[in-house]
């Protein structure tokens, strides 16, 4: 998995066309206290929005910034998602 920056550039050209469509938050604030339970949640709400063609914008706040480090997002894994 790779995260990026994401900036108002990067919207889809749907997003562009259609200005009244805001692209989906999706804020992750728990770390690995969980064995990644609540992040696998978000990142598998996030998958399924972008799946669905809408823009996606994932906060990775306080503990939640742990699934920002290099291999710490591998560990999170939800059936019937890819690896």
């Amino acid at each position: 998995m790779q995260l990026n920056l994401v900036s108002e550039a990067a919207l889809s050209p749907t997003a562009r066309r259609n200005p009244g469509r805001e692209p989906l938050a999706v804020i992750l604030a728990s770390g690995p206290e969980d064995s990644g339970k609540r992040a696998t949640l978000a990142f598998a709400a996030a998958c399924t929005a972008q799946a669905m063609d809408l823009d996606t914008i994932v906060f990775l706040l306080g503990d939640g910034a742990h699934w920002a480090y290099a291999g710490y997002a591998e560990q999170v894994h939800a059936p019937g998602f890819p690896a």
